[in-house]
Order: structure tokens, then sequence, then C-alpha cells
């Protein structure tokens, strides 16, 4: 959501995060060369920072002398409120919020009141447009509203709340955090695989959103596709007197209700939390086979053109831990649709492009084969969300060998063999491409790469020698990173 501040602003923090990077002064032109900017915009920033600070908290001050300037901090104090800080006080987050809840009387009187030009103000208004074209939402001026599905409002609400708080912040002053949390462990218990802290955390925010908008009289109406979704889980009789829990104090008709609590199952039933297969999970899944909702579909249909098409190792396309991972990822792709960067509950792991590839490959050769078909090819058109999505779940089960370049590797270090193997085990943990660690006394081997950290008559002689420090720096692994990329595309 930053993407929307002013030039002016992300350079402050650009700024901000410099110098809290770091326990030190920084010279005036390690600010501007940092910023890409003038001597002298740097030192109005600076006076205009410091100035905003005084007034905004006393946890951070910024000192300036001829040392150069130096950001102090309490300890406790958390250099990402920088961010909020700056995104609450900006127009675009103040139009959204207020077109949220639903209390804008006209956008000249919004102007008006952010002491803005209406050309201005028409600028920001067009640029939330086009962002809210992504989840099939628009915006009207007579009154000022959003349009769209109640659910597609809520979906995007929470990406908009969660990438501008990240859970730093709860900015849901009318909901207690605490008990909507304490509400979500019982239903974790229930159903034996817990939530992560940032998974748990993400549906507080849905369920505060849902509230907000309940309480402002925007209900779901239209979203029928939502029916029975609990209905397909083990112990719905006690999961229905939780959600109705959550919806505690809110006016909602026996029928309202219904709708809502489907909601606020969605929120959890599209997150991928499964780590073995528990007997609920075994449950789940032949309600599935039962009723067989599209969603499930896509999983099955998925699953066998991976088995069918890609060399893998150790996969099992009827496991039922990855059924269920799947069909919960088909199932946040069926019932919500936005930008592929600000999906909520979005996991990714680093894969090489070859592997990429192949996914893809397949993706789009499936995705032919069910283009015709309305219901699937609607889950499967956002292929950028699914096929991230996808990645920890199919990845590992890829024939590394078969797809991907390995890369042989000898390390030479001055620090002696004991390093080296800890260097060997530090490079299999950090990197995902595909390595083999060649001991450092086999002269003859085939390398691809030596890496060391002195110059010896071997590495000298060597096409591809790499050189980093004996302690290496993150620099150093960046570098790293890059070269290995550079062996395996010129492979």
């Amino acid at each position: 959501m930053y993407d929307f501040l002013d030039k002016y602003t992300k350079r402050k923090i650009k700024l901000v995060q410099l110098l809290l990077s770091e326990d030190r002064y920084w010279s005036l032109n390690e600010v501007a060369a940092y910023l890409n900017c003038s001597k002298k915009t740097v030192q109005a920033d600076i006076r205009n920072l410091k100035n905003e600070l005084l007034l905004w908290t006393p946890e951070i001050s910024l000192e300036s002398s001829s040392k150069g300037y130096y950001l102090t901090k309490e300890p406790h104090f958390n250099s990402q409120k920088i961010k909020i800080h700056y995104l609450q006080t900006s127009v675009s987050f103040s139009l959204f919020y207020h077109l949220f809840l639903g209390d804008i009387v006209s956008f000249t009187h919004f102007a008006k009141k952010q002491f803005i030009s209406y050309s201005l103000m028409n600028k920001e208004v067009n640029l939330l447009k086009k962002e809210l074209m992504f989840y099939d939402l628009s915006i009207s001026a007579n009154p000022p509203t959003l349009n769209g599905l109640e659910t597609q409002i809520r979906y995007y609400a929470q990406c908009f709340f969660w990438n501008s708080y990240s859970g730093i912040d709860w900015p849901f002053s009318e909901t207690n955090r605490e008990e909507l949390l304490g509400l979500i462990l019982e239903i974790e218990t229930l159903f034996e695989h817990p939530f992560n802290q940032i998974e748990r955390e993400q549906i507080a925010y849905g369920i505060a959103i849902a509230r907000s908008r309940i309480s402002r009289g925007f209900l779901i109406q239209e979203e029928i596709h939502f029916q029975n979704l609990t209905a397909l889980a083990p112990f719905d009789n006690q999961l229905i007197p939780l959600y109705k829990k959550m919806l505690a104090n809110l006016k909602l008709t026996p029928q309202q209700l219904e709708r809502e609590i489907e909601h606020l199952f969605s929120l959890m039933a599209i997150i991928p939390t499964a780590t073995q297969p528990t007997q609920i999970i075994k449950k789940l899944l032949m309600n599935y086979e039962v009723q067989n909702p599209i969603y499930y579909q896509a999983t099955k249909a998925f699953l066998n053109a991976f088995n069918q098409n890609v060399k893998t190792i150790d996969f099992d396309f009827q496991d039922p831990t990855l059924q269920f991972n799947l069909t919960s990822i088909h199932t946040h792709a069926y019932f919500f649709i936005g930008l592929p960067t600000h999906h909520i509950s979005r996991t990714i792991i680093p894969a090489s492009q070859e592997a990429k590839d192949t996914l893809g490959k397949l993706y789009d050769d499936f995705f032919d084969t069910i283009k015709d078909d309305y219901e699937l090819k609607n889950i499967f058109q956002q292929k950028e969300f699914l096929l991230s999505s996808y990645a920890p779940h199919l990845m590992p089960y890829l024939d590394r060998n078969y797809y991907e370049k390995k890369i042989r590797i000898q390390i030479i270090s001055n620090n002696g063999r004991h390093y080296e193997s800890k260097l060997k085990r530090d490079l299999i943990d950090y990197y995902n491409f595909n390595i083999e660690i060649v001991s450092s006394f086999e002269d003859t081997a085939t390398i691809d790469l030596i890496l060391t950290d002195v110059m010896t008559t071997q590495s000298l002689n060597s096409l591809n020698c790499f050189l980093w420090s004996s302690t290496p720096s993150r620099g150093d692994w960046d570098r790293l990173t890059n070269h290995l990329k550079k062996l395996i595309d010129h492979a």
C-alpha cells in the first residue's frame, strides 16, 4: 500500500530506514548517494524530519552535527511504526479508510477536510480506482461508495490493512483483539492443527473488518456461492456457536447471520495449514469427495496433471495433507480475486528458474485443457497467485537432478577444514539451488565453482573462482547468489 505515497514521503521513510540500519553517524555524502538526490535536498529533508519526529514521538530523535546524522531510538521501538505513521497521515490512506467506513459525504467535502485541491483529490481517486480494478471493485462518485461484492470489498480491506499494519498495530478500536484471538484458538483446537502467529492475526483482521462493515449496514447479500461451506467441515455444530460469538452484539436476521458465518469460515478455509493427515482432515476430505465442490475438483484435476506430466521423487497425489492444502489454495482462488502481491496468507519459497519453468509450463498446458470449463477456468485464471502458492507444496517433489543443473562447489578456506565444513552446511541451508560440495582435497574432481577466501595457485588458474571474505557478510552472500544464478543460466 506504500505505492500510493508521494515521492517525498517515500524518501523520508528511506532516510529513516538508512539512519536506523547501523548504529553510527551517516555523512551527508552517504545519505545523498543512498537517496539518489542532491545534498541540498537531504539537508531540507533532515530539517523537516527532525521537526516531525519532535511532534510525533519521544521514542526516536535525530541528531545533526559535524559528524553527520545520527538517529537514536528506544530499545523497544519498532522501525515499521515510521512507515505506518506516514501512511496513516497520507491522503491515499484516508481516502480508502473513509470509503471503507462509508462516511464520505462528497469528494469535494473530503478534499476540504484533507486541505487539498479538488484536482489532487481526483488524482488520488483515480489511483485507487486502478488498484480496485484488480479486485473487481469500483468507486461511485455520488455519493462516494465502494461498488462490488461485499466479500470482495472486505477482502481488499483485509489486504489493505494487513499490508499497512502487518500486525504491528490493531487498527480496529471497536473490536477486542484478544477476544477474537481466543475464539480463533478454540477453533484451532477443534480442528487439531494450528495457524501460525501471522495467519492467526490475519484472520483476526478479517473478522474485525467484517464487524466494522456489518455495524455500518454493509451486509453480504448476493454471495450465495458461500452457502453450505461450513457444512463441509466436521463438527460444524460446534463451530457455529464460536462464529456467533465473533459476531456478538450485531443486529442480524437468521439468514444474514448464516451468510456472515459462512464468510468468517472462508477466512480460515483459504489457509493451507496442514502438516500431517489428522483424522479431522481425512473426514473433511471425505466430505469433499461426497459433495465434490469446484475447488476440490480443481485440486484433483491439477494433482493428476502434475502426477502424469512431471518427473518427481516420493510423490503421492492422494496424500491427504497435500490434497487439503491445495484445496485451501483453490478455495482462496475461487472465493477471492486480487493482486498476487497483496493476497492474504501467501507463502512463497525460492526456486530455481528451471523448477519454476517446469511448473509454469505444466500450468499453461493444464489451463488449455480446462479453459472451456467456466468454473474451473475462473479458479485457474489467477496464475501468478496459484503458482507462488503451489511452490512450498509441490516443488519439494520435483526431481531436481532431472530438471536442474547440479552445481559442484569446492570450498577452500584459510580457516581450515572445520570452517569449510561449517560453510558447507551454511551453503546447503541458505540456498535452494541443486548444490553438491566437493571436498577441498579432491584435486581431480570436476568443479563448477571454487569458493575461497584466499588466492591460491589453483584458484588463480581456475576460470570459475569466487573470492569472498573469511567471514562472509550479507553482501558476500548476495554476490554469491547472483553468481550461482549466472552459472545456472549459462549451463
